[in-house]
């Protein structure tokens, strides 16, 4: 991005070298003495001292000033210091300088009094004004020869032309000023100009013009071994990359950094870590992130950085919501807004409240949510950051339904759609409508509420918002029942499993990435002290080699010791870890030789069937295409179930599941089961008998309850021949405890095949069912796994009529 003030950096530089050259030999020596004179030891004070100072010690050289240049001179040093500081003063000297420049008929100078009156117009926001005056100087300069100087004036004045929105008018700039400079062989005025059609292009959303103009400027700043000016291109093409190439932005991001180490620029230092932890949050590399985020943190608190230290706490804080350790992430908030009020930055304040209030609500006090918000309100009122009060509102909201407060509620959403209305925090306006909408259900407006869910969940899901996809998507469900309006709720049953299965997987995933990433961390990380402890004792024993023989003697028994100590130890972590690795390659063994075996059936299958079908349509018997047509509904369901299954098989025998209880109504967490079973139990011609369902209230893990109940009932359905029964009910067991009992008709299950699953001696080939379905031994076994993790025990026995009788005893909610 294009930045005045480093642009008027350089043009200080060029303006003293040109203010210098205009002058006489004699004179310019003349200017030097008297400078030296009027400084003389005290310089290095002067180079410490503020504006005032420095501005007293240059009046003191004009009124001192032998002739004309060196007036001039004295006050282009005064333009320069006070330009950014202190625009009246330099508005003053540049008249005075305009004045001496007419006097002398100096057009170079008259060039360089356009050029800061520019300057001054764009620190004005008069973009007309400074363009118009950037292209005056451009004129001044290139009138007496001075090209490279015109060139980077006129440059400027596209800049302001983009600035107004005139993005055609600057491109032409551009290129015209890039001819001239290629022309004239000035290099650093081409790779600035490049730069500068990369942003054009970049901020007309056309990347690859812009990326490729970026490389070149990049380029051309690296062979002029101009690092200050290359980090310009570098960082740019970095932000542009951030969501189309996440690893190409990740890697310049870095290459930035390592300049600014080597330049030993702590805050850009900082700057560039957030940036750099973004990416990799985004790109779902947590540990990663959380590491960029830490060392950030340490820079700042090496250097007293307390301007980067609050963001840079409550990313810290986000990210540690995002691997749902919300008490972690708590500590950070509350960190981060004492560094907020250290620093004095409201913005910065409002964010990390904001963030404490949210760990707080997601543990479950939402007493200290309302609380923290309270405060965000009148902080945000305080200082005028509307956009705050908007979220908060909402959030509030949301909280307030929640604990079955609809009134202050309803209160809290029409303030932020107040502010809505206004255009403020138009950000957060998914999250009101889906608040609204959760809203609207609870106080029976079905029609408004499913209108703002299908709005919230169709939004939601074309931005891949998954999880408040399926959050909107409950609501709509709700809605269509409360409404009466079944035939919508069922057909949106597909969309909801679908959706509910893939944030499970992406939250399993994650997970999973999580983990490995810790893993690989902590294994580096033993790696650096295991070096690290080996150049120690090397270094120790050559530093022994001065003491006598004697004493040498000594230390090198006393070092060999704790040398055999150290490495026998480091041997037994390197065989644990060996051992680890060893156990993780058995579990990928496994679960290849299950993928092996059970999904090339099913595949094989579909191969035949595929055939079959084909024949079919050659023959138009549309009967038969009909029959397959179910058989491959059938067999994708069964594969689908085999896939799940396998993923919390695979995820349990890496130690990988979670377990996170929460409170769930039990009969409609049931129902919400029960009803993808439905179709399949009456094409076999088995009823499903729910109707001793209790109102139970229970505390445990829903997503692990659901994929136990879920291979209960398959397995029941699959072992209950043509017109039997499968039973669900529900029942209480003592003062702390519900059971969950699923029962059916069918043969049985012999206690041998039962024992031998909970002693988890491996996976075995299950029985085919009544109607020759065809089965792959994880259910069971998955079933008494997960039982074992979400504290959930299951029993067995045979039912009253014969059939397998299971129970799963489930705590209360408190």
């Amino acid at each position: 991005m294009f930045h005045l003030t480093n642009g008027d950096a350089e043009e200080v530089a060029l303006g003293k070298r040109q203010g210098v050259a205009l002058l006489k030999p004699e004179a310019a020596l003349s200017l030097f003495l008297l400078l030296l004179l009027a400084l003389g030891p005290r310089a290095a004070i002067y180079a410490q001292a503020d504006n005032q100072r420095f501005i007293d010690s240059m009046e003191v050289v004009l009124r001192q000033a032998a002739g004309v240049g060196e007036q001039i001179a004295a006050c282009k040093a005064v333009i320069d210091q006070t330009l950014q500081s202190n625009q009246p003063l330099a508005k003053h000297y540049i008249e005075e300088l305009q004045l001496l420049a007419v006097a002398a008929a100096d057009t170079a100078t008259l060039a360089y009094v356009q050029e800061k009156e520019a300057s001054l117009s764009y620190l004005r926001a008069d973009y007309q004004q400074a363009s118009e005056a950037f292209q005056s100087a451009c004129r001044y300069y290139e009138a007496v020869g001075l090209y490279a100087l015109s060139i980077m004036a006129c440059t400027k004045s596209g800049v302001m032309l983009s600035l107004m929105g005139k993005q055609a008018d600057a491109g032409a700039v551009y290129r015209a000023q890039l001819a001239k400079a290629r022309a004239q062989q000035l290099k650093p005025q081409q790779a600035y100009i490049n730069n500068q059609l990369g942003t054009l292009y970049h901020y007309q959303g056309i990347s690859d013009s812009a990326i490729i103009y970026y490389d070149i400027s990049a380029e051309m700043y690296s062979e002029l071994a101009d690092t200050a000016n290359l980090l310009r291109p570098l960082f740019n093409k970095a932000v542009l990359l951030k969501r189309s190439d996440p690893e190409e932005s990740l890697a310049t991001y870095k290459r930035v950094y390592d300049i600014r180490e080597r330049q030993g620029a702590i805050p850009e230092m900082i700057k560039t870590l957030q940036a750099i932890a973004d990416v990799q949050e985004n790109n779902n590399e947590l540990v990663n992130a959380f590491q960029s985020y830490q060392q950030a943190y340490r820079l700042c608190k090496a250097y007293d950085n307390k301007i980067e230290l609050p963001n840079i706490l409550t990313g810290l804080a986000s990210l540690k919501m995002d691997q749902y350790d919300y008490e972690e992430a708590l500590t950070y908030a509350a960190e981060a807004v004492k560094a907020a009020q250290v620093a004095g930055q409201a913005a910065s304040l409002l964010n990390a409240l904001s963030t404490q209030a949210s760990a707080w609500y997601y543990l479950g006090d939402n007493k200290q949510a309302l609380k923290v918000l309270e405060e965000v309100l009148s902080s945000a009122a305080a200082t005028g950051f509307r956009a705050f009060s908007v979220q908060a509102w909402v959030k509030q909201a949301l909280i307030l339904t929640e604990m079955g407060q609809p009134e202050p509620a309803g209160e809290a959403l029409r303030e932020a759609e107040a502010q809505l209305d206004k255009g403020v925090g138009k950000e957060h306006l998914l999250f009101f409508k889906q608040t609204k909408a959760l809203w609207a259900l609870r106080i029976g407006q079905y029609d408004e509420a499913s209108t703002l869910a299908r709005e919230s969940y169709q939004s939601f899901m074309e931005v891949k918002r998954y999880g408040d996809a399926l959050r909107a998507l409950e609501v709509l469900l709700e809605a269509y029942e409360g409404n009466r309006e079944y035939p919508q709720a069922i057909a949106l049953l597909g969309d909801y499993r679908w959706l509910a299965d893939t944030v499970n997987q992406i939250r399993s995933i994650t997970d999973l990435k999580v983990q490995n990433q810790e893993f690989e961390f902590e294994l580096e990380k033993q790696e650096l002290q295991a070096e690290r402890a080996k150049r120690e004792a090397v270094l120790q024993a050559e530093s022994s080699r001065n003491l006598t023989i004697a004493l040498a003697a000594i230390l090198l028994g006393l070092m060999g010791v704790v040398f055999a100590f150290y490495s026998r130890r480091q041997r037994q972590i390197i065989q644990q870890q060996r051992d680890d690795l060893e156990g993780l390659n058995q579990t990928k063994d496994q679960l290849f030789s299950i993928l092996g075996h059970d999904l090339r059936g099913p595949a094989m299958g579909f191969r035949g069937i595929a055939k079959k079908v084909n024949y079919l349509l050659g023959e138009q018997n549309y009967e038969g295409l009909q029959k397959f047509g179910r058989k491959i509904e059938e067999d994708a369901g069964q594969l689908l179930h085999l896939v799940e299954n396998l993923l919390h098989w695979s995820i349990n025998q890496q130690k990988g599941q979670q377990h996170r209880p929460v409170d769930i109504h039990l009969r409609r967490a049931v129902q919400d089961t029960l009803a993808f079973f439905i179709i399949r139990a009456s094409a076999k011609g088995v009823a499903l008998d729910d109707s001793e369902l209790q109102d139970i209230h229970c505390h445990c893990d829903r997503d692990m309850l659901g994929v136990i109940l879920r291979n209960l009932l398959d397995n029941a359905i699959k072992f209950t021949p043509e017109g039997g029964r499968v039973r669900v009910w529900t029942e209480q067991d003592g003062p702390a405890h519900a059971l969950l009992c699923v029962a059916d008709t069918g043969p049985g299950l012999p206690a041998a095949i039962i024992a031998q699953i909970e002693a988890g001696e491996g996976l075995k080939t299950s029985t085919p069912g009544t109607a020759q379905e065809k089965g792959f031994g994880l259910g069971l076994q998955l079933v008494f796994s997960l039982a074992q993790a979400n504290k959930t025990p299951v029993g067995w026995r045979r039912s009253e009529d014969g059939g397998a009788l299971f129970t799963i005893r489930i705590p209360l909610a408190a």
